[in-house]
């Protein structure tokens, strides 16, 4: 489920059974040979709940043209770090932002582990200049940059979202906490006026007002 991660767990596969009744033939004068095949694996394999993630979920206050926004692919194991480690993640340098979530330091998307396939939700604000991410560096890759399209007012935000090819082909990769759908957003990226104007006295005040025409937070100062 999207909704449910499970700690990793070890799958035993014994012996690999095929066959295949619709592709049935006339073979050494058998008129219904039914193609069979056998193979013994005896072999354990890791299991991991993963999802593809960014390194901060929100890029607020952006006043500059582009930001990297690097993307990662993140294990679930909230057992005690030995227990995780002993699953192969490497709990000493695997930490990521959020409890029980860790890079996925061997994730290989060419051996066909998964890709991530995102976009913009509003190309005409920002565009991204990867689209399916299939190269990581310790599970993460950190090439991704989101670029506002020049002359766009601001302030505004867009999500990087994603897109039904990756719902399809990965969805193994997609996680969403509240409820049992694709997530609609992955990260959000929200870009302000890179100037401001700040109104009142020290002698007759102490708070500094920020334009809010900037889309800039404001805070209360003292002296």
């Amino acid at each position: 489920t999207y909704n449910n991660p499970v700690n990793p767990f070890k799958l035993h596969l014994g012996d690999f059974k095929a066959n295949s009744i619709l592709d049935s033939s006339s073979v050494d004068l058998i008129n219904n040979h039914i193609p069979k095949g056998f193979n013994k694996l005896d072999t354990n394999k890791t299991v991991y709940y993963a999802k593809a993630k960014p390194q901060s979920d929100f890029y607020d206050d952006i006043t500059g043209n582009s930001v990297k926004t690097p993307m990662m692919i993140a294990l679930f194991c909230n057992e005690k770090l030995d227990i995780c480690s002993n699953y192969g993640i490497d709990t000493n340098n695997a930490i990521t932002n959020e409890y029980d979530w860790w890079t996925n330091t061997l994730h290989n998307a060419t051996n066909g582990e998964g890709d991530i396939l995102i976009n913009s939700d509003d190309t005409s604000k920002a565009t991204i200049n990867i689209t399916d991410i299939n190269s990581f560096t310790k599970g993460i890759n950190k090439n991704l940059t989101v670029s506002a399209v020049s002359g766009v007012p601001r302030p505004f935000t867009v999500h990087i979202i994603p897109t039904q090819t990756m719902k399809d082909k990965y969805p193994y990769l997609l996680f969403n906490q509240s409820q049992d759908v694709a997530p609609t957003s992955l990260e959000g990226v929200t870009f302000v006026n890179p100037t401001s104007a700040w109104s009142g006295e020290g002698q007759t005040g102490n708070a500094i007002d920020v334009n809010q025409s900037s889309g800039r937070k404001t805070n209360k100062v003292d002296w």
